[in-house]
């Protein structure tokens, strides 16, 4: 049964364009529900908008400029808070939140460990944090290829960025193998 439910919350989230953040967020559509959630390195929203679906309220954080994209992704949203600034030195009130994630943000950090126990400091007793991180790899050619997708991918459109996600996920998952 619980696969069930992970397979319908991943092809409801690819149905909406979101089939790598499906990946992530996998199995947690009801946990969301009526959550204050942190987003730890938000980007343009695209994980924002998937918790929102699921009933979650979300502050989403960045430092980049990504954040005016993700305001204008989700501007229509009462359940949205979007908020540009260093996750070192969040400017939020400590033991707010019911569940914090970071998805592939930290390893970009200065000092992951540091920044990683500075966001514990937000979450409620006894409430939960997913982080996922990826190593930095020792070859330059693939860092500046991801770089040069990653520039590419965030001006498409969603349709376009899904489409390329059927692709890229079952590759991905093949690589992995």
């Amino acid at each position: 049964m619980h696969q069930e439910k992970e397979l319908n919350f991943a092809l409801q989230a690819v149905n909406q364009g979101y089939a790598a953040i499906a990946l992530e967020l996998r199995g947690y559509g009801e946990f969301l529900k009526n959550k204050l959630i942190l987003d730890a390195g938000c980007g343009m929203g695209r994980f924002v908008e998937v918790a929102n679906k699921f009933g979650g309220e979300v502050v989403g954080v960045d430092i980049s400029q990504a954040v005016d994209r993700a305001r204008k992704r989700t501007q229509d949203n009462p359940f949205t808070h979007l908020i540009q600034s260093d996750l070192s030195n969040l400017p939020l009130k400590m033991s707010s939140f019911d569940y914090i994630y970071c998805i592939f943000v930290i390893q970009h950090t200065p000092n992951p460990p540091q920044v990683f126990r500075h966001l514990l400091n937000f979450l409620k007793e006894d409430c939960q944090f997913s982080l996922t991180a990826y190593e930095k790899s020792n070859y330059k050619i693939k860092d500046q290829l991801e770089t040069y997708i990653r520039v590419v991918s965030t001006k498409l459109p969603n349709r376009i960025v899904s489409l390329l996600s059927y692709i890229g996920v079952p590759l991905g998952w093949l690589q992995g193998k």
